[in-house]
């Protein structure tokens, strides 16, 4: 259990530069590399390259950005950021170090936990997707899972 991991499920395409900029605040000078890949051009992309990820992932894609940090509401580090895309839907998950969640404030573990929920709350109101879950990787896993907002329960679909 050395990573955390949170998954944005199903979340809109034309919603993804909302919860990567506004959200998470994504900073391009923050990121360490990433990898997307031009299947109509065949080559390889930076996230730099890609002028609209919107369009981007309007065809099926998948790509990957390592952050060295991104805002939770409190700043977290050393983050690998994968985005999956099946034209309309995809998913964006979050995966990064529990030592660099518990260490990196001088908070205590519940007050960032609460911060953290608090951030996730937010967004899971004000971006359409059908669950955030936070867990330990793979949180995908029912055992593995720590907190979970779906749609299907909050808001009653």
């Amino acid at each position: 259990m050395e990573n955390l991991e949170i998954i944005f499920e199903n979340i809109k395409v034309c919603d993804l530069n909302k919860l990567l900029y506004n959200y998470l605040l994504l900073d391009l000078k923050n990121i360490r590399n990433s990898h997307f890949y031009d299947e109509e051009h065949d080559k390889d992309l930076t996230i730099e390259e890609i002028e609209n990820l919107e369009n981007y992932f309007s065809i099926p894609a998948i790509g990957n950005i390592n952050v060295d940090r991104i805002n939770l509401g409190i700043d977290v580090l050393d983050i690998m950021i994968i985005i999956s895309f099946d034209k309309i839907y995809g998913d964006v998950v979050i995966n990064f170090p529990t030592k660099h969640f518990q260490s990196n404030t001088s908070k205590s573990d519940d007050s960032n936990c609460k911060i953290l929920y608090s951030k996730l709350e937010t967004i899971y109101q004000e971006i359409e997707l059908e669950r955030i879950i936070l867990g330990y990787e793979p949180a995908y896993d029912d055992d593995m899972r720590l907190y979970c907002l779906d749609n299907k329960v909050q808001k009653g679909k």
